[in-house]
Formats: structure tokens, C-alpha cells, sequence
């Protein structure tokens, strides 16, 4: 049987971690990736288990690891109002949007409320 990397989230976040963990192992070893609800389908008395107390603080440093970028949240302050912006005819937006520069957005696009495009985003 393939080694099982489980992954149990809704936004796909964990599953790319364990993508980057998967790519990053230099183990001969066949890894098979699967949803909490997939692994059900598995007999996983038999797997390896890695079991950590905290599991936030645990993805965090893993995460730290693998995107020692990710800490950093500068501010981009190339966004303004959207209805100051180009968009403001074209899209059908709720209140307090923001846009960065260079962003492009395909037609019939909503935009809800409290919405934050940062600058680079197609």
C-alpha cells in the first residue's frame, strides 16, 4: 500500500501543504494524498501515524517551513474604492471593495462586501 498523506479541510490550503510535503520527501516511497473522508475507505491500522498535540500550532510551524514568506502581510497600498476605479461601471460590487493595480476581473463578476483585490490579482 502507498503511504497516505490525510489532509482535513474545506479550502484546500492543507491539501497543499501536503502536496509541498509529498514533492519535498526524498524517500522512495509512493504517497497517495487523501481527504479525511477518503481515508475512511482505507484500513489505517496498518499506516504510520504522526500524531501532534496541537494541530494549529503544529500547521503553523510546518507552514513556516515550507512558506518562510508567508508571515509577511505588507500592506499594498496601491488599492483604492472601487467605485474610484475603472471597474466601477463594469462589475456589480457591495460596499466597502477595494482594488489593487494591475487587477483584471472577467465580466459578470459580483464582488461582495468588505472585499480586498490586491494589487497583481487575474
Amino acid at each position: 500500500m502507498d503511504d497516505l498523506i490525510i489532509y482535513s479541510t474545506t479550502d484546500g490550503q492543507t491539501k497543499k501543504i501536503c502536496e509541498t510535503i509529498k514533492d519535498n520527501l526524498s524517500s522512495g516511497n509512493k504517497f497517495k494524498i487523501v481527504s479525511l473522508d477518503e481515508a475512511l475507505n482505507f484500513n489505517l491500522d496498518k499506516c504510520e501515524k504522526i500524531v501532534v498535540e496541537n494541530v494549529l500550532i503544529s500547521t503553523a510551524k510546518v507552514t513556516e517551513i515550507l512558506y518562510p514568506d508567508s508571515i509577511n502581510d505588507d500592506f499594498d497600498n496601491s488599492v483604492k474604492e472601487i467605485k474610484k476605479s475603472k471597474f466601477k461601471n463594469k462589475v456589480k460590487f457591495g460596499k466597502n471593495v477595494l482594488i489593487g493595480s494591475n487587477v483584471k476581473i472577467g465580466k459578470n463578476c459580483l464582488i461582495g462586501h468588505n472585499t480586498i483585490i490586491e494589487k497583481n490579482v487575474i
